[in-house]
């Protein structure tokens, strides 16, 4: 962080300039790191969900110290971080990203825009990549999205699984009548993809275990209740919760994830 404020982060060497810098600014340094902590709580997100990937956030701690108005580019941010997350930007060749994107946002008036980010092949935007993550199998770029969709509804602190809607097991067992086995084996396929997967609290998970999806649903009592549970895990409206109907499902809620992924991903 210190070398994508002060330094050459291309070389990965904090040297004596750097380290004075640092020390000089370092109470300013630690209030762009609190205000980062503050940006992505305007996200319901925590430092904490970065852990593992760090180096996402450095442009944006870049922006933070340059750009006093940087609340006003919140959609631009916004874009910048799902798109550097789903797209897996920082996979490799990190320094070199960091400074491209250092570089961008200073000759876009420390702001990101839609055009900076078009301009990157790896940042822009296509159907593509939206149906690559799609059909990504249970894994890390499932959790990392499972975890953004999800923000507004987790508990703070809560520890999360990943999740199949219709319980993985179930597809290891004979078709339900009526299905074909050349339907029963492509949904075998389908069954740890995204659009089977949800982000489910680990108690809820363990009472869950292995629940056929329509038991689950019916499980809830009241109507008001019955509603909310499909909304908070984007479950489409007039769509069958029974196993037999599994590929209408895939294909419903596959579409409803694609037109969020856009709406998180685009200006």
């Amino acid at each position: 962080t210190a070398l994508m404020l002060y330094g050459d982060v291309v070389k990965s060497c904090i040297d004596k300039t750097v380290a004075f810098t640092l020390r000089d600014n370092w109470n300013l340094f630690k209030n762009h790191l609190s205000e980062l902590k503050n940006l992505l709580s305007m996200f319901n997100l925590d430092l904490s969900d970065f852990s593992k990937k760090w180096n996402v956030l450095l442009p944006i701690i870049y922006l933070i110290s340059r750009n006093p108005d940087y609340k006003e580019n919140l959609n631009g941010i916004r874009c910048y971080l799902y798109r550097a997350m789903f797209f897996t930007y920082f996979q490799n060749g990190t320094t070199g990203k960091l400074s491209k994107l250092r570089n961008a946002i200073n000759e876009y008036n420390f702001s990101i825009t839609e055009e900076l980010l078009e301009q990157i092949p790896e940042l822009s935007l296509n159907n593509q990549k939206i149906e690559d993550i799609l059909i990504a199998e249970k894994g890390n770029l499932t959790g990392v999205v499972l975890n953004i969709l999800y923000a507004d509804k987790k508990f703070p602190g809560g520890k999360y699984d990943q999740d199949h809607l219709h319980p993985r097991s179930a597809f290891d067992k004979t078709p339900p009548i009526g299905v074909s086995l050349e339907n029963w084996r492509e949904w075998h396929k389908n069954r740890d993809r995204l659009p089977n997967l949800q982000l489910l609290d680990k108690f809820s998970n363990q009472y869950k275990n292995d629940l056929p999806l329509i038991e689950w649903y019916n499980s809830v009592q009241q109507t008001e209740t019955r509603e909310n549970f499909k909304l908070e895990k984007f479950i489409p409206e007039n769509c069958s919760l029974e196993l037999k109907d599994f590929g209408d499902f895939y294909i419903k809620r596959k579409e409803l994830l694609k037109n969020k992924l856009f709406e998180l991903l685009s200006f």
